[in-house]
C-alpha cells in the first residue's frame, strides 16, 4: 500500500521530502521511503527476501514496483507477472501440457497496464502497442498484391494499423531496452527477436530521466519473466 501521510519509520523522513510516496509494511504499521526500501531489499539466493526493520517479519520487496510482499510459512507471494502464452492439459500425454495459443499484443498490453496503472513512473507520457514491423510486413504484402492498383490512402493498410492489437504475440526471445532520444525524453524499447528479425512490440516514453526508464524497464522484465 502506498501512502504519503506517515513519515518513514527508518529515517523518520529524513532521506525523503515532504509528499514523497511511502510504502506500508504489510506485516505491521511501519511505512518505508523509496530510499528505505531499496536498503532493506537484501537478496537471498536469488529472491528479494528481506526483513521488517519494525517486527522483523520475512518479507518480499519488489523495489523496482514499490511493493512489498508478506512471506508465510513456506510460502511467498510472488510480483504478478503476464504470460504471452496459453497453456492446456494434454489429454494424448497424461502429466503433461500443450501450447493451446499465443496471446495477442493486444491482450498482453492490457495485462500489463492493469499491473503499471496508466501514468507508470518511467513510462508515464505513454506506453503503448508499437508492432511496427509486423504492421509494415503485412501493409506491404497487401501493396504487393495490389500492384499499381493501391491507393496513397489505402482502407486495407488503415484497417490493418487499426488491428495490431489483435496480432499474435511473436515467439522468440523478449529484450527490452531503453534509448536516449534525439530531441528529448528517454524511450523503454520491448523487442522480440526471432532468428535473425527483430519485431516491436510495445514502445514507452519518460520524460522523468535515464535512472527511471531503466527502472520501469527492468519492471516490464519482471512482469514478462524476461
Amino acid at each position: 500500500m502506498v501512502t504519503t501521510k506517515d513519515a518513514c519509520w527508518t529515517c523518520r523522513g529524513e532521506r525523503t521530502p515532504r509528499g514523497v510516496p511511502m510504502v506500508r509494511m504489510p506485516c505491521c504499521s511501519a511505512t518505508l521511503c523509496w530510499g528505505c526500501l531499496q536498503d532493506l531489499h537484501q537478496p537471498l539466493l536469488g529472491t528479494g527476501d528481506g526483513r521488517c526493520p519494525e517486527c522483523s517479519a520475512l518479507v518480499t520487496v519488489d523495489p523496482i514496483g514499490g511493493k512489498v510482499f508478506l512471506r508465510g510459512d513456506g510460502f511467498r507471494e510472488r510480483p504478478p507477472t503476464v504470460e504471452t502464452e496459453i497453456w492446456e492439459s494434454n489429454p494424448d500425454k497424461p502429466g503433461y501440457q500443450r501450447l493451446a495459443r499465443r496471446r495477442t499484443v493486444g491482450e498482453v498490453h492490457r495485462d500489463i497496464m492493469d499491473i503499471v496503472g496508466r501514468y507508470p513512473p518511467g513510462g508515464e507520457e505513454y506506453f503503448s502497442v508499437s508492432c511496427h514491423h509486423m504492421v509494415d510486413r503485412l501493409q506491404k504484402k497487401h501493396r504487393k498484391e495490389m500492384g499499381i492498383q493501391h491507393e496513397m490512402r489505402c482502407k486495407e493498410c488503415q484497417r490493418i494499423y487499426n488491428e495490431k492489437y489483435d496480432l499474435e504475440f511473436p515467439e522468440g526471445r523478449i529484450h527490452i531496452s531503453v534509448v536516449t532520444g534525439g530531441s528529448e525524453g528517454h524511450y523503454v524499447h520491448v523487442d522480440v527477436h526471432q532468428e535473425g528479425k527483430i519485431y516491436d512490440v510495445f514502445l514507452g516514453k519518460t520524460f522523468m530521466g535515464y535512472d527511471a526508464a531503466w527502472d520501469f524497464a527492468k519492471r516490464i522484465g519482471r512482469i514478462l519473466w524476461v
